[in-house]
């Protein structure tokens, strides 16, 4: 685009092991991209809510075989909080 990347956001499962999230920081290095920020992915989606909104919100994703689910309280223009459960294996048939 012509322009110079001053920094990246990583999104990251919810579940994602410290060593898993290093990887994507080295990662990151390599390529010349400075990490401002990392947030499991379910934050991104919560924090298309703020705004006004207050709640608790349940995210959850069927991709890839698995099933992950993050409870989000979001109030006003925050997220407080969340947790999340992660099945393997999901099989619908």
């Amino acid at each position: 685009m012509g322009e110079a990347i001053a920094g990246i956001v990583l999104t990251v499962p919810g579940d994602a092991p410290e060593s898993q999230r290093a990887a994507m920081r080295r990662a990151a290095r390599m390529a010349d991209l400075k990490v401002v920020r990392m947030v499991t992915e379910a934050t991104v989606i919560g924090a298309g809510l703020t705004g006004g909104f207050t709640g608790t919100v349940l995210v959850y994703d069927l991709g890839s075989g698995c099933f992950v689910a993050t409870v989000l309280r979001v109030t006003h223009d925050r997220i407080t909080g969340s947790s999340t459960l992660r099945v393997r294996r999901w099989d619908l048939g």
